[in-house]
């Protein structure tokens, strides 16, 4: 009997042992992955960078951050508070990762959480403000119901924060073709986005979000994008909250 619980205490002990170390070394989330892998440092609550980024570097993209967060501010709903860990990407494996889809910055799900993840090309308030809109549609939706929006309204509300000159009231005037330059549930390609059309593609979808918003009243983006969370179908919100709205 005793040496039956002196095995039993021997296994329990071994049990124990390797849940502690799944514990430790298992990455719980994409963040601490992330940290793993590339190394990286908390450097402030939520914000991540290299070890060895200087503190006169760091300063710098945390002004820039702020910035971002400040111009960004009006485009979401004062109850919709952009939260996301954010990740300097700036060493040369994470420039790898983002160079295979937007080389400035983008924004992911991992389980539960939204993280955004900025290059050095992204080092600029419009990239980062148009980023956060991005992570408050992420957070409002989650990832199922994201999955089902069209990308061209996702990209044309995030837009509306971003005032880099080819997204300008003047160069969206400029632009050829109907205003209409999306069907609604219209799903096309997110490379559409990202690659040498991006620019145009881009102004587009913010020409055709803006269009849409002169007919209904503020915020009406973010209460479609709410009604599209609970379950409703896009193309019948995209029609019946601007009819409501309209009256």
């Amino acid at each position: 009997m005793k040496k039956l619980v002196r095995v039993g205490l021997a296994l329990l002990t071994v049990c124990l042992l390797a849940l502690t170390l799944t514990a430790v070394y298992a990455p719980e989330s994409f963040r601490r992955d992330l940290v793993m892998r590339f190394s990286l440092e908390e450097r402030e609550p939520g914000i991540w960078c290299r070890p060895d980024l200087s503190v006169a570097e760091f300063a710098a993209w945390r002004e820039v951050l702020e910035q971002g967060r400040k111009q960004a501010a009006p485009y979401c709903p004062q109850e919709i508070v952009p939260t996301a860990d954010i990740i300097f990407a700036d060493n040369g494996e994470l420039k790898q990762q983002l160079a295979v889809g937007n080389p400035f910055a983008k924004s992911l799900f991992h389980r539960d959480e939204v993280l955004a993840m900025i290059g050095p090309r992204g080092n600029n308030p419009d990239v980062i403000a148009h980023l956060l809109v991005h992570v408050a549609i992420k957070q409002e939706l989650g990832e199922a119901r994201f999955a089902e929006l069209p990308i061209w309204f996702d990209e044309g509300v995030a837009a509306q924060a971003d005032s880099r000159p080819f997204l300008s009231p003047a160069a969206l005037d400029a632009l050829p073709g109907s205003v209409q330059s999306f069907a609604p549930d219209s799903r096309p390609e997110l490379e559409r986005f990202l690659g040498k059309e991006g620019e145009e593609q881009l102004a587009l979808a913010k020409r055709q979000l803006s269009q849409w918003q002169q007919s209904r009243i503020p915020g009406a983006e973010w209460a479609l994008l709410r009604a599209f969370a609970q379950g409703g179908e896009f193309v019948p919100l995209y029609s019946e909250i601007g009819a409501a709205t309209a009256d």
